[in-house]
Formats: structure tokens, C-alpha cells, sequence
């Protein structure tokens, strides 16, 4: 399973079809830990949630939108990736797999600055890593890259506060979180921008709180407010995205309001069941709320999206999937003081709160780091590690 894990690690960027493949040959490979995966109840709850969306898929009209645009994200993008970390034996590898993602994802967005400015093109053998100026690396939407670059981020960031790692090492991760904040800025991600600036401030203070110097929380400040600046005032798309914030002018939040509206419209319609995996955003008047132009497959909102699709009971499902990965990571930090399960707890709580907003876990580009370092960070210790 560690080899896998190391080839998703590079491989995950770079091909939709080598990215299936991995997940589906760790999947069955994993099956020989099948004690151990029934064991574990975020795979239990995930494997409902699939099944309960089957099921209501019996009763729908547009089948292909709930296998396409539901069912197939859910399994490709949280069971799976959550079961291929979940399954790394030795503390050894988790460390690496980790390191060697962070490096990565770095070495992509710096070909990705180059881009943005012109020193390479947008597209290198077909991978996309800007657009218009905005950077993406190889995602079709500036959203889910920037809550990609906030996991990797405060991953990175915590990491090199808290962890024991050498010294070099530490240094070295604490100024890829600096070159990750840049990262999102040239995304032009509103929110994201908001918070990982509020994240990276927050961590900051816990650490500088624990060793009792909270004058570097004003040079990290400083930092912070000198890049924002610096972008702010040399790129154009960057300026112009901050500035036409505004609900009423700004087609993107008009967008999101009209779909929240319809939304609560569809769970009230539809309260128990919801109306249907996948169907609420192919109905007539949902293409009638969309002002900024573009075809939207989801609801804009995590928590609407699951009420109106999937009703109480889907909700009840999910609000469960999520109180159990926040439990069981603060679990593993309180009882094994896991670094790296406490950098996912504050991964989890921020995207919680954007995806009021926007609904990044159903993108399977994200979702898959999200669970996959989930799983990694709640992998049951072996008696290496224990000792």
C-alpha cells in the first residue's frame, strides 16, 4: 500500500486515469485490512452516505447526474483516497508521503508563478497552470485549487511550528507556507484569502503564546500584509476580483445568493428525502440563478446542497461524518500528540466554514488531499510506533 501512496502522492496532478487507477488497486489491495477498515467508522459512515445515495437514486429521473455528479465524487473523491492513507502501516512512510506531497505541490506552484507571469506559458504538456493570470495548476476552478493550497498550507505551516522535525527541514516548510499564502492570493480566492490569513495568524499566536515571544506575531503580520500589498497593487486580476466584491454587483455572490434562496426552496419542498442525488441542479429554474454565465453542478453550500438533495436524513448523515473526523483527530492529538493530526483539525474547521460558501469537497481534485491526509493522519499505529 506505501507504494501506491507514494505514486498518488506525484501521480494525483497529473492524470485523471492514473489518479482512478491508483485509488480502485489500493481499494482492493486494501481489502485484506477488511477487519480493520469495517472497524473504522468514518469508513462506515462514508460507505452509508454512498449507499443511501444509491438508493434515492432509484427513485430520480436523471439517473447520470446522480451516478456522474454525486455517487462517483463521493467514492472517487472521500472513500477511497481516505481508505488509501488509512491503510499506511508505518509512521516512517506517513512522515515521507506527507513531505513529499508538500514538495510537490511547491515545486508545481512555483512553475505556476513563472507561468502566471508570463516566463512560461499557461498550459506545459497539457497541464493548465494559469489562466487569465489567475493560477490554477491543473484545475478547472480557481476555488478548489485555493482550498487545496489552504490544506497543503496550514499542513505545512503547523508542521513547522510544532513538529520535531530537524531544523532545516522546519525552516524549510515555514516558507513554503509564505509561498503558499502567495499562492492563493494569485488564485484570486476571495475567501480563502480571508482565511488563511485569519488561519496562519491564529496558529501563529498559539505558538508564539508557547514560547513566549509575541513579537514575532507582528513580523509574520507584517509579512503577510507586504505580500498582500505587493500583489494587490501588480496584478491587475488580483485588484480588480477584491474590488467589485460587492452582493449586489459582483455576478459571483448574486450567483451564490439566488442558489442558496433555491436551495432552502427545494429542502422545503423536500424535507426527508430531499429531491434527489444530482437533481437539484439540473432542474429548469436552477439555470435560471446563475448571473455570472458559468454551468454550476452543485448548490454552492455543502450544508444546502446535502438538505436539498438529500433531505434530513442525508444531512444527518454528513453532520455525523464530520463531528466523528473532528473527534477523531482531536482524539489523536490529545492521546499521541500527533502533529499532524492536530494540522488537519484546523484544516477540517476552516474548510468547514468555506464550504458555507462554496461546496469544494464535492470537487474530487480537492476532496481526494482532503480525506487521503485524513486518513493518513488517523492510520492505526503499528507496534514500531507504539514502542
Amino acid at each position: 500500500m506505501y507504494i501506491l501512496n507514494y505514486i498518488f502522492t506525484i501521480t494525483q496532478y497529473f492524470s485523471q486515469d492514473v489518479f482512478n487507477i491508483t485509488l480502485i488497486l489500493a481499494f482492493l489491495l486494501a481489502l485484506k485490512y477488511w477487519k480493520i477498515l469495517i472497524s473504522e467508522k468514518i469508513i462506515l459512515i462514508i460507505s452509508s452516505f454512498i449507499l443511501y445515495a444509491l438508493i434515492l437514486t432509484c427513485f430520480v429521473e436523471n439517473v447520470k447526474s446522480a451516478m456522474v455528479n454525486e455517487i462517483y465524487i463521493y467514492t472517487i473523491g472521500w472513500l477511497l483516497p481516505f481508505v488509501l492513507g488509512y491503510c499506511i502501516e508505518k509512521k516512517t512512510h506517513k512522515k515521507n508521503i506527507v513531505i513529499i506531497s508538500i514538495y510537490v505541490f511547491i515545486f508545481l506552484i512555483i512553475i505556476g508563478f513563472l507561468s502566471c507571469f508570463g516566463i512560461l506559458p499557461g498550459k506545459i504538456f497539457g497541464m493548465r497552470f494559469s489562466e487569465y493570470g489567475v493560477l490554477k495548476i491543473n484545475a478547472i476552478w480557481h476555488v478548489p485549487f485555493a482550498a487545496r493550497c489552504i490544506l497543503v498550507l496550514i499542513v505545512s505551516f503547523t508542521l513547522s511550528l510544532f513538529s520535531n522535525f530537524n531544523r532545516n527541514i522546519k525552516l524549510l516548510l515555514f516558507i513554503f507556507s509564505l509561498i503558499l499564502y502567495l499562492a492563493i492570493l494569485l488564485s484570486t480566492s476571495r475567501i480563502y484569502l480571508m482565511l488563511a490569513t485569519i488561519s496562519l495568524i491564529a496558529i501563529f499566536s498559539i505558538y508564539t503564546y508557547k514560547i513566549k515571544n509575541l513579537k514575532l506575531l507582528i513580523y509574520l503580520f507584517i509579512s503577510l500584509i507586504t505580500m498582500f500589498t505587493i500583489v494587490y497593487f501588480t496584478i491587475p486580476t488580483v485588484k480588480q476580483k477584491i474590488n467589485r466584491t460587492s452582493s449586489t454587483t459582483d455576478k459571483s455572490l448574486v450567483t451564490r445568493i439566488n442558489m442558496y434562496k433555491y436551495s432552502l426552496d427545494t429542502f422545503k419542498k423536500y424535507p426527508v428525502f430531499g429531491i434527489g442525488p444530482g437533481q437539484a441542479a439540473i432542474q429548469e429554474d436552477f439555470h435560471n440563478l446563475a448571473a455570472d454565465g458559468f454551468t454550476h453542478t452543485h448548490l454552492h453550500s455543502i450544508y444546502l446542497h446535502i438538505l436539498a438533495n438529500y433531505g434530513i436524513l442525508g444531512f444527518l448523515i454528513v453532520l455525523y461524518l464530520i463531528i466523528t473526523i473532528l473527534y477523531k483527530l482531536y482524539n489523536r492529538y490529545r492521546t499521541d500528540h500527533s502533529i499532524f493530526a492536530l494540522s488537519m483539525l484546523f484544516v477540517w474547521i476552516v474548510v468547514l466554514f468555506a464550504d458555507n460558501f462554496d461546496f469544494v469537497l464535492k470537487n474530487y481534485f480537492t476532496a481526494s488531499l482532503y480525506f487521503w491526509f485524513t486518513g493518513l493522519a488517523l492510520s492505526p499505529k503499528t507496534k514500531e510506533d507504539k514502542d
